[in-house]
């Protein structure tokens, strides 16, 4: 008789594997979406990066212009506004010869991309 209630028991208790197959479900599960979050934050990391990097390319050819002449105004001036125009912030702005460089960054999620960039005559 003990053997009985003790296989009754298990079969009824919590001491079986019934739903232990759920709980596996739901951690795959969660796992999967924590993966795919912190590859489309990496990825929107990476695009903003790329992005950086092109408006710095902006600035610097608006400012190798306007020292050449092909525009008006101051190309440091020009760089300043162009950065406000791409979205990111001019951080340094340098004149040697007929080259222009500049230093710009952008934060994005509390992280500054900096990036730099040259244009100009070439001798």
């Amino acid at each position: 008789m003990p053997v009985d209630r003790v296989a009754q028991t298990s079969r009824d208790g919590l001491s079986g594997e019934g739903g232990a197959g759920t709980i596996l479900a739901l951690t795959v599960v969660s796992v999967c979406v924590f993966a795919l979050a912190m590859i489309q934050v990496l990825g929107g990391q990476f695009i903003r990066l790329a992005q950086t990097r092109s408006a710095a390319d902006a600035v610097a050819i608006a400012a190798a212009d306007s020292l050449r002449g092909l525009s008006t105004g101051y190309p440091c001036e020009v760089a300043r506004k162009m950065s406000l125009q791409t979205g990111v912030i001019l951080d340094e702005c340098r004149i040697a010869n007929l080259q222009v460089f500049v230093r710009v960054h952008s934060e994005a999620l509390g992280i500054v991309l900096r990036a730099k960039a040259g244009a100009g005559i070439v001798d």
